[in-house]
């Protein structure tokens, strides 16, 4: 099986049911996927879509994030277009937590994935690395430093 790193998108197949809330079109579900400083992220459907978009929903406290930051960090990753970068869908406030919806990604951390094999081969690395210097480059093209890169 072909692991799949978060510059690497998959669309939704079979959504499951909802077992959360519903935030304007997405079902969001509770179950944390991964925490970070700012929050955490849990899986969200779009099940307006035909077919369905599974997302990454990153929820964010705005009593630690201003609302004026997360707009701007959203308007900035709305300009990148790349099979590499994991794209923001939609978002929403609903204080005092701030939804971000981006592109599903999953296999993990690619630094995770190196600790846990304890290395990998050469020519699988070099796959990665290239990946990740083209998501970097139409970043900073587009004069935008990616300051989360995993």
């Amino acid at each position: 099986q072909r692991l799949m790193w978060p510059w690497q998108k998959r669309p939704a197949s079979h959504p499951k049911p909802s077992s959360g809330m519903r935030i304007g079109k997405w079902d969001v579900e509770e179950r944390v996927l991964g925490e970070g400083g700012y929050g955490k992220v849990t899986r969200a459907y779009d099940r307006t879509a035909s077919p369905p978009v599974m997302a990454a929903c990153k929820w964010i406290d705005t009593r630690r994030m201003r609302r004026s930051a997360i707009e701007r960090e959203v308007h900035i990753n709305r300009k990148l277009r790349h099979k590499n970068v994991a794209a923001v869908l939609d978002y929403h406030f609903v204080e005092p937590t701030a939804f971000v919806f981006f592109e599903f990604c999953t296999g993990g951390e690619l630094f995770e994935r190196v600790i846990s094999a304890g290395k990998i081969a050469e020519a699988e690395a070099r796959t990665y690395i290239s990946q990740l210097c083209q998501g970097l480059a139409h970043c900073h093209a587009r004069g935008v430093p990616h300051r989360d890169i995993k």
